[in-house]
């Protein structure tokens, strides 16, 4: 059970919101310093407004816009520790958008956590943009399978990708859907050399085996 914030946090996090988007856009924020916002993006999550949601959005588009990138990431993950479902909507707007960059990889990835079928088409249309493409095969991991033909050739295209761990992620799905010969293309990347890919494709082939175990292939 989420708790409900006060007024006083609400209106605390809005200043510290507000004071961070100003800095900014002023140009006054220092590269290479962090910040912490995170608690107060939870407290305007879980207020439930509209004035606070565009507030969020508004945070995101700057951090983003100025390559904060993982401070705009914070976002997306924000929504979906949150639940924050009446705002898929935005997510979709924002991570279709190739402007804000890899701040979208925490979007993309709310659809699949969120299990959010009605998004779909825009998990499927993310494939085609290699900044937010490996997310968007681990949100199709958890949403409902889709036509092997209406994926195939960009799976096909991630599996030459120049990361492994986005490779062994299309290889596995190729698997899960059906496609003759993803399994050696995963086994691959289990005996490769790169250390994220060979972590990815082992726990892949572990879950594909018990899903096909159940598929009796």
């Amino acid at each position: 059970m989420i708790d409900l914030p006060t007024d006083n946090n609400i209106v605390e996090a809005r200043a510290m919101v507000n004071a961070t988007i100003d800095r900014l856009l002023s140009g006054s924020m220092p590269k290479g310093v962090g910040w912490n916002v995170g608690d107060s993006l939870a407290v305007l999550a879980k207020s439930n407004t509209e004035e606070d949601d565009r507030l969020m959005v508004r945070y995101f588009e700057a951090a983003a816009g100025c390559g904060y990138y993982m401070q705009a990431w914070d976002v997306g993950e924000t929504w979906r520790v949150t639940k924050a479902r009446r705002l898929l909507p935005e997510a979709a707007r924002l991570a279709l958008e190739n402007k804000w960059g890899r701040a979208r990889e925490s979007l993309v990835l709310l659809f699949g956590d969120l299990r959010a079928s009605e998004y779909r088409e825009v998990v499927i249309s993310a494939l085609d943009d290699d900044e937010v493409a490996g997310h968007a095969v681990v949100a199709l991991w958890k949403l409902p399978p889709v036509p092997l033909k209406s994926v195939r050739p960009k799976l096909m295209r991630l599996q030459h990708d120049t990361r492994a761990w986005v490779r062994a992620e299309a290889s596995g799905l190729l698997v899960k859907l059906g496609e003759e010969g993803a399994m050696s293309a995963l086994q691959t990347e289990a005996a490769g050399n790169d250390p994220d890919g060979r972590r990815v494709a082992l726990r892949l082939m572990k879950r594909l085996g018990k899903h096909l175990d159940r598929l009796g292939r």
